[in-house]
This record gives structure tokens, C-alpha cells and sequence, in this order.
């Protein structure tokens, strides 16, 4: 019989000081890096909200600046968006990263 798991985190997005885990990131098609925006937005105190009118446009208030996460910068995924790295960091969080965490069972 074969079973599968996952891990609970596979990364870590670095922003400033912080440390936030991550369930997964991906790859876009664009080659970019794409991470979970709810996890990073309740760690830093950011507010995600549908921008009223528009077709795919949330708007994400940080403490820094307002990030508009549409067609051009997110993705959504099983009802999660996921946000580029680079919108990020174009939102004033220049100090940011991914840190992989790699499984307990990896032999490679």
C-alpha cells in the first residue's frame, strides 16, 4: 500500500525580522515566486479585503502601504491567493525571502 503526507509548513517566508511558515509556495507560470498571503497577513497585523466593483482585485492594507493583488501580481489557487514575492517587496518589505524547509523523510 502506498501513503502519502505532507508536512504542515514546507517554507518560510523571511519578512523584516519575522519568520512566517507557510503551508507551500509555488512556481508560477510566470517563473515567479508565489506564497499564501492569509498566513503573512495575520502574522503582520495586514488586512485583506475584495475591492468592491472590480473582477479579481483584493486590496491588502499593510503598515507600509496599500498592495493591490490582481491578474498582473497574485494567483488564485483552491480558494487561497497567493501573492508574488516581488509585490512584496514592491509594497516596501525589501528585507524578504523564502527559507525551504526540507522533509524529516528526504534521503536525497
Amino acid at each position: 500500500m502506498v501513503t502519502t503526507s505532507r508536512q504542515l509548513s514546507e517554507a518560510n517566508v523571511l519578512v523584516g525580522d519575522k519568520t512566517i511558515s507557510v503551508p507551500y509556495s509555488f512556481f508560477g507560470p510566470d517563473s515567479k515566486l508565489y506564497v499564501p498571503i492569509q498566513p503573512i497577513a495575520q502574522a503582520l497585523g495586514w488586512k485583506v479585503t475584495d475591492v468592491t466593483g472590480v473582477e479579481y482585485c483584493y486590496s491588502i492594507k499593510t503598515s507600509h502601504q496599500e498592495l493591490l493583488a490582481d491578474k498582473t501580481n497574485s494567483l488564485m489557487y483552491n480558494s487561497r491567493l497567493f501573492v508574488r514575492m516581488d509585490a512584496i517587496r514592491a509594497a516596501g518589505y525589501t528585507n524578504t525571502g523564502i527559507q525551504w524547509i526540507q522533509p524529516d523523510d528526504y534521503h536525497g
